[in-house]
Parts: C-alpha cells; sequence; structure tokens
C-alpha cells in the first residue's frame, strides 16, 4: 500500500484537522514559503519574508551546484557520495587532476609535440585565469594555498614554508603576528575597500596559508580590529562592487569618498560634496571653501587609460587636487593645515 506524503493534505485531514489547517501543515514543511520560517526560526513576517528572499535567490542554484558536484569525478564529493573517505576521496581527485602533467605529455606524444601541448595548455589556462575576477581569482588562489599548507607542513617549519612560498608562489608571508598586522595596515592605506568590507569579503582578501601558520583560529575577531564597520554604509554588490553612504550634504559614491569624508571630519575642515566646477556642466567630488580647493578622488587613475584622460583634464581646465589613497589624503590635508597655520601665525 502506498504512503500517503505529509504534502498532501488528506495526510492531515485523515487526522483528523481542517482543510486550512492541513494547508498549514504543508506549508510549514516547504522552504519555499514563508510559514516555514515563521514556524522554524520563530522570527517576524519580515524577518521570515527575507529568509524567503536569499533562499529563492540562491537555493536553486546552491542545490543545483550540490549535485553537479557529486556526479563530477573531478569534486571531492562525487567520491565520498561513493563510498570513500575524505583521504582516499582527495586522492581519485588529485590523479585525475595530473591527467594533463608534462610527464604524461611526453610519455604520450614525445618530447617535442608533448612539450608544445602542454605550453599551450598552460597558456590556455593562464588566459581563462586572467579573465576571470579579482573574487574568483581569489578564491582559486584560497583553495590552492590551503591545500599547499597541508602537504607542506608535514615535511617543513613555518620558516622554510614561508621561504618556499615566496620563491615558488610569489607570496608575502609572516611568522610572526605583528609583522602580519602591519602588512595588512600598510595595505589597507592603499585599499579603501577593505575598511568598509562586510567581515567574510575582508577575510578572503588574505591567504589561508598565513592563518595556518599564525595559528589564527578566530579569523572575525582577528578581522575586527581593522575594518570600521558602519551600518550607514552600504555594499553594492554590482558590477563594479561599490560602497555608498548618504550624508548631510549628498552621497558618497565609492569607500575612498567615505574615507576622505571621515578626513575632512577629523581635521574639521569644511566642504561642500558633488557640486559643478564655475561655469561648466563637469562636477567636482569635494570643494572646501576655507582655501578654494577642488578635489577629486580618483583610486583609477594611472590604471584605467580613459578614466586618467578625464582626470588630467579636470585638473587642466579647473585646477583641482587628485587624489588616490589614504596615503595621498593624509599627506595633502597635512600639508593645507600646517600652511593654514603658518598664514594665521603671520597675521598675529
Amino acid at each position: 500500500m502506498k504512503r500517503k506524503s505529509v504534502f498532501s493534505k488528506k495526510y492531515w485531514m485523515d487526522q483528523g484537522l481542517s482543510e486550512s489547517e492541513a494547508i498549514f501543515q504543508i506549508q510549514i514543511r516547504r522552504p519555499n514559503n514563508v510559514n516555514y520560517y515563521i514556524n522554524k526560526f520563530d522570527c517576524s513576517l519580515e524577518e521570515a519574508n527575507e529568509k524567503l528572499k536569499k533562499f529563492q535567490k540562491l537555493g536553486i542554484k546552491s542545490r543545483n551546484k550540490e549535485k553537479s558536484r557529486k556526479s563530477n569525478k573531478r569534486c571531492v564529493d562525487y567520491w565520498l557520495s561513493r563510498g570513500y573517505d575524505l583521504e582516499q576521496s582527495k586522492q581519485q581527485v588529485s590523479k585525475l587532476q595530473s591527467t594533463f602533467s608534462l610527464e604524461k605529455c611526453i610519455k604520450k606524444y614525445g618530447i617535442l609535440e608533448g612539450t608544445s601541448r602542454w605550453q599551450q595548455r598552460q597558456k590556455k589556462w593562464q588566459q581563462t585565469l586572467k579573465n576571470k575576477t579579482k573574487e574568483e581569482r581569489d578564491n582559486i588562489n584560497h583553495r590552492k594555498n590551503g591545500n599547499s599548507y597541508a602537504m607542506l607542513s608535514k615535511n617543513m617549519t613555518n620558516d622554510e614554508i614561508v621561504v618556499f612560498m615566496k620563491q615558488k608562489k610569489n607570496m608575502t608571508l609572516f611568522t610572526e603576528l605583528e609583522q602580519f598586522n602591519q602588512y595588512v595596515k600598510q595595505k589597507l592605506k592603499t585599499n579603501a575597500d577593505l575598511y568598509y568590507s562586510p567581515v567574510d569579503k575582508f577575510i578572503r582578501n588574505f591567504s589561508a596559508l598565513q592563518f595556518d601558520i599564525l595559528k589564527i583560529k578566530d579569523k572575525v575577531g582577528w578581522a575586527s580590529q581593522f575594518i570600521k564597520q558602519d551600518s550607514s554604509i552600504v555594499y553594492k554588490s554590482n558590477s563594479k562592487q561599490t560602497y555608498r553612504k548618504w550624508i548631510e550634504q549628498g552621497l558618497l559614491r565609492s569607500s575612498y569618498e567615505i574615507l576622505f569624508h571621515e578626513k575632512l571630519i577629523e581635521y574639521k575642515i569644511r566642504f561642500l560634496l558633488d557640486g559643478k566646477y564655475p561655469n561648466s556642466s563637469m562636477r567636482y567630488d569635494f570643494f572646501l571653501p576655507d582655501f578654494e580647493i577642488y578635489i577629486e578622488i580618483c583610486p583609477m587613475y594611472s590604471k584605467d587609460e580613459k578614466y586618467t584622460l578625464k582626470m588630467d583634464r579636470k585638473k587642466q581646465l579647473f585646477g583641482c587636487i587628485l587624489l588616490k589613497d589614504e596615503v595621498e589624503f593624509d599627506h595633502f590635508l597635512n600639508e593645507i593645515m600646517e600652511k593654514n597655520a603658518s598664514n594665521n601665525t603671520r597675521h598675529i
């Protein structure tokens, strides 16, 4: 006799529930229904709707990805689902990944043709890697580095691993926590995006191997000393992955503008935001009325030819100051404050 499903109304109505009660029992068992989240997490309707939206956005993609991994021989999940233990599964994947090694190519095609085929494959892979986003490349390196440490740590000290990885993979690693922290602080000065990153995104900017070497288990706690948590800053995950913050004077359109604004507040300097240059439709980022200086925040200067030409034209037309990162922010603000103090001294 076929067993009745808990997702049928008849199943529940046969147990004495009304039709509406039977429908509710089905709803709290379906992740694509808001009542499922209200019942499971005892949360408000608003919170439940947020959870439902996340499920609808990622659920199908995640389930398809899991299904795909279990059907792909190059994934550990494929071998785990067939009774292999974790170590055996990794070995099976490793064998498949080495099928296009230089040694095997030479053995199959001879020295000249085998070497040529292998080099062409390497070039194709490098081009594929270059076309990926920075986040995708970081994720690939993150996984590779983690596996490297697992293999190396069995036979090498931390100091030896650092030297090896620097020579073989051109990686910057440290064996002292204070040295690593200083490196991170220096990195923040030229990359304002890191200041306001969600904590998990911030952590992904650094090698898993580095955390293993320094035995940093509480990565979130470690990261909290560097990042600036501000609920009014919105991380907009679009093609440009930018940051936004509304202030009284208007909208700050990037992490660099947010940081420069914080510096102006710190130095107690008055400013106007996102206005038009005199007799022009072109717009400036900041204007400092007490110094009569226009500011353009341009972190992509010298990295993008079209952008650089646009900034150079603004500088030529309006005499604006171009600032790229925190180092230049501090240097510029210290300079104008010193000049201002000097002028005030002369007037006394």
